[in-house]
């Protein structure tokens, strides 16, 4: 069975198959073809294999020649295909057309993303995590990325975290189109505390519009190279050097976009320059939001899902930032499977209505 989050930006699929289907072991035997579906990237249901994996809807054509589309077509063929999230009457229109076949919308994504999180919680040890404090670099800074000691980074550490019986009460930030922050106390019960409208759909438009890539993963990881120096105004430009009254260096952001609101620097930017600055503004405004519109509540924990585009400085600037601005109440926590919450939650309340069938 074939299950679908949608969002502006990408499908993210959840391809449900027997393990003990002979499909499988065909699965196995040709996964040096597979383009978009990674073997090893799967969770285990029951006696079943959930397959996880997303598409760029800008590369939409190449998935439907490739061989991946042709092997998940066996699977999900006279069934529906279930699907969570913001779909438009082109995006409909995209889906049906490769896929062939009745797509049929499922449940609450705010809901299905909590039931989602509870299983990872209850049955995936160590898959939440945030950055250790000695991979924390300064990153809203005014200046050229290339010099920056982010080393750690390509490591891949992350700070493991079991929360198991201590996961309520906790915030969520979901991120996908927008960007909304729920209060949830249980399985069951959770409340919308507010939203903004500058979600991940905004930062890639906004860098698709300066920048011109074509690729979202390649676009964080060029941008962060750039130099903000002659965009983004500092504390050094105000005060002439660091702000000791309040232990602010020199580098710090004070004002975004400042230099260029005369026009005197824009000749003298690139438009990697510029995805810099669009960047670290993104990171900014979206751990303020999740902090301002959770202020006052005690909650010890803010788990972020939805696009963070496996980027992990974009993880790192969320991380910093929304400790700076709750004066570290609440930690930013993430997942190795924040994509996939909705599509997992999915196919555990349509289990319950009996609608999940041996293939």
């Amino acid at each position: 069975m074939l299950f679908l989050n949608i969002s502006s930006i990408y499908l993210r699929c959840g391809l449900l198959i027997d393990k003990s289907d002979h499909l499988n072991k065909e699965f196995d035997s040709n996964k040096g073809k597979l383009q978009y579906i990674n073997p090893s990237h799967f969770i285990e249901y029951k006696s079943k294999k959930l397959f996880l994996f997303e598409i760029s809807f800008l590369k939409i054509d190449n998935f439907a020649k490739s061989f991946d589309f042709k092997y998940i077509a066996k699977f999900h063929q006279d069934e529906p295909i279930y699907y969570n999230g913001n779909i438009t009457k082109g995006k409909n229109e995209i889906i049906t057309k490769i896929f062939s076949q009745k797509m049929e919308k499922f449940g609450n994504q705010a809901q299905l993303t909590i039931t989602g999180i509870d299983y990872i919680n209850n049955k995936i040890e160590n898959s939440f995590f945030n950055l250790p404090k000695e991979a924390i670099d300064k990153l809203v800074i005014v200046g050229d990325g290339q010099n920056n000691n982010n080393s750690l980074l390509t490591k891949n550490i992350k700070n493991k975290i079991n929360l198991k019986d201590k996961l309520y009460p906790y915030l969520l930030t979901i991120g996908t189109d927008d960007l909304t922050v729920y209060k949830v106390d249980s399985i069951n019960s959770f409340t919308k505390l507010g939203y903004n409208s500058l979600g991940p759909t905004s930062l890639w438009s906004l860098l698709n519009l300066t920048c011109n890539y074509d690729d979202t993963k390649l676009a964080l990881s060029e941008v962060i190279k750039g130099n903000n120096e002659l965009i983004d105004l500092s504390v050094g430009d105000i005060y002439g050097g660091d702000y000791a009254g309040v232990s602010l260096c020199s580098e710090l952001i004070a004002c975004s976009f400042s230099k260029v609101s005369n026009g005197d620097n824009i000749n003298k930017v690139n438009q990697k320059d510029i995805g810099k600055a669009i960047f670290i503004f993104y990171g900014v405004t979206y751990a303020q939001v999740a902090a301002m519109v959770s202020s006052g509540i005690k909650v010890d924990k803010n788990i972020i899902c939805g696009d963070t585009f496996e980027s992990f400085e974009l993880i790192q600037l969320i991380q910093n930032c929304l400790a700076l601005f709750n004066g570290n109440t609440s930690q930013a926590i993430f997942n190795d499977y924040s994509n996939y919450f909705s599509i997992i939650g999915m196919i555990i309340e349509l289990d319950k209505l009996g609608l999940i069938k041996n293939q």
